[in-house]
């Protein structure tokens, strides 16, 4: 399935309803993040939701799979299809099936291992670098998932890097409206497989971040400026993509946090850093953090 074609359709399917986002959220009992990632084709809905979004969209299925509206004529042909491929499943012998399981699996981990083991070789895994976690990753998924509205970064740094200077900028309509900053202390030694996660909290009006340590984490909060009017808004946000290469005092944007009191354009980091004051200028409120170590 192309997650892509899927998130455009329910995006456009939505706007067709006049509803926004946060609507869409709070009828599947979900967040307007997991709605905006859907949108993005950054992961599909849970299973369990396939038929209530169906249902509030008035698609079918077939068509949600599909990524477009089907005719008579498509949905027979697809459902034909599906089918034939689950009846020809059915045929082969447990035996048969349980071999080619087993024979792709040694596969995968002679490709992992060998993989790991050129990575090693050419130093990729021990340079200095930051990543933002992803949903395809099954342990990063259930880190995500046990963090709940939190975006986490996986890092890696040797032992020249001590700490880490966060700095928050707001911009309204496109304009600096505040920034906001904090210096943090890295644990100690090398911090191979390390990660910090920001979490936004409107009550309070602040960012928290939290850096993993072996004892436990360390917490602090950097509060910014929060008007009633803008804890109303829907939010959405886009991390930095890919690991990205750390050195020292290079400003590094991860994350943007964005608002609106309509539906939101989520463009990419990459789109922020090649035109910030387009991209900025068209979403009502948002927050750009970045990084820089030390």
């Amino acid at each position: 399935m192309d997650q892509r074609k899927i998130g455009k359709y329910i995006a456009e399917k939505r706007k067709s309803k006049g509803i926004t986002q946060a609507v869409l959220a709070e009828k599947l009992c979900v967040s307007d993040k997991a709605v905006s990632k859907w949108e993005r084709g950054v992961c599909l809905p849970d299973v369990s939701k396939y038929q209530e979004l169906c249902e509030v969209l008035n698609i079918s299925l077939n068509e949600l799979f599909a990524g477009e509206d089907l005719d008579t004529a498509n949905v027979v042909r697809q459902s034909e299809k599906n089918l034939i491929g689950i009846a020809r499943f059915g045929k082969m012998k447990r035996s048969k099936l349980l071999k080619v399981i087993i024979g792709l699996t040694i596969c995968i981990a002679v490709l992992v291992i060998g993989l790991i083991f050129v990575l090693n070789k050419d130093n990729h895994l021990k340079g200095n670098y930051i990543t933002a976690f992803s949903i395809e990753n099954p342990d990063e998924a259930n880190m995500l998932r046990l963090f709940g509205d939190a975006t986490l970064f996986n890092y890696s740094l040797d032992e020249n890097y001590e700490n880490v200077d966060i700095e928050i900028v707001k911009y309204v309509n496109g304009t600096k409206a505040g920034e906001f900053g904090r210096k943090l202390k890295l644990p100690y030694g090398r911090r191979q497989d390390e990660s910090i996660a920001i979490e936004p909290d409107l009550e309070m009006g602040a960012f928290n971040f939290t850096l993993s340590t072996e004892s436990g984490g360390i917490g602090k909060s950097i509060f910014v400026d929060f008007t009633e009017d803008e804890k109303l808004m829907g939010y959405t946000e886009v991390e930095s993509e890919g690991p990205v290469d750390v050195a020292k005092g290079k400003k590094i944007p991860v994350y943007l946090y964005m608002a609106d009191a309509g539906d939101l354009i989520a463009y990419p980091m990459k789109d922020v850093k090649r035109n910030p004051s387009k991209t900025l200028s068209e979403t009502d409120l948002c927050f750009l953090i970045t990084f820089v170590f030390d």
